[in-house]
């Protein structure tokens, strides 16, 4: 199903095949077709682009194509140009997510026992780094304008996991709860999932603005795509679970960044490879 649609700005009429284009980002600005040129000139425009780049929405708003049903082609080109070094998450993250999972249950089994019962498998490793890293990007300290240091609010666990993905049972229902997050929230790109349950998942999406949203055919997909696109736009995150976006950044993609500030996501790292470590050699 898609569900993105063509901004009106910049829905160009087509252009020859045989268009002599002079300035490629301004191509690429306003045109949707044809779609070999506008590889062509989204290819060549990367680094004005990528530049000049402010929020990932703005991104998409400037750029027409990015509104299309295969929009998300033109962040992971980006993303593979920018990143050629980085580490595959498809290939990483159901080892990794394992390994989230067993720390998880070595915790609190009880909690995460449950909890397997109620998540799609892939998705456990998520709520493990939600669980442990809840506080983390509030514990740091603000400055008032008088100069003076104050704490900011803290999330619950709970306000954390709910805030790592939308979930609706309905279909027709998820524009509405998409167009929600965007009116209320930062905005950063979310996952949006359908299904019986968050266990039952049919449907899978990352959402980049309030009627884009790009469809791909499983958890995994999904979320390689999430954060190649977040990744691109300047290791943008929801602000809520950051930390937790960071670590797979950091740990999965092996994409590091000196402005990291969630320090808790290193410990966090370091607990996580002890525990592994120690499982591994009780099975030597």
């Amino acid at each position: 199903m898609g569900l993105t649609k063509p901004r009106k700005k910049g829905t160009a009429t087509d252009v020859s095949s045989d268009h002599d284009a002079s300035d490629a980002h301004d191509f690429v600005k306003n045109h949707l077709q044809p779609e070999a040129n506008v590889k062509k000139f989204w290819t060549a425009s990367r680094a004005e682009r990528l530049e000049g780049l402010g929020t990932c929405r703005e991104y998409v708003t400037e750029y027409p194509i990015l509104s299309t049903v295969k929009g998300y082609e033109y962040f992971l080109e980006d993303f593979e140009e920018e990143f050629p070094e980085h580490h595959s998450f498809i290939e990483n993250w159901s080892k990794i997510n394992r390994e989230l999972t067993a720390y998880g249950l070595s915790k609190n089994e009880r909690y995460f026992k449950n909890l397997q019962k109620e998540v799609h498998e892939e998705l456990m490793g998520l709520h493990v780094l939600g669980f442990h890293l809840a506080m983390s990007s509030y514990t740091s300290c603000e400055t008032n304008p008088d100069g003076t240091k104050r704490k900011r609010n803290k999330c619950t666990k709970q306000e954390v996991l709910n805030a790592l993905f939308i979930y609706t049972r309905d279909n027709r229902l998820l524009l509405e709860e998409v167009a929600k997050y965007f009116s209320k929230r930062d905005k950063a790109p979310i996952l949006a999932f359908v299904g019986k349950s968050k266990l039952n998942l049919s449907e899978f999406y990352v959402a980049v603005d309030k009627d884009v949203l790009y469809s791909f055919e499983n958890v995994n997909q999904t979320l390689d795509a999430y954060m190649k696109i977040c990744i691109i736009c300047k290791k943008t995150y929801p602000v809520v679970t950051a930390p937790v976006w960071t670590y797979i950044q950091k740990y999965v993609f092996q994409i590091d960044d000196s402005s990291d500030k969630f320090l808790s996501v290193f410990d966090l790292h370091n607990k996580i490879t002890v525990f592994i470590e120690h499982e591994n050699s009780e099975d030597e």
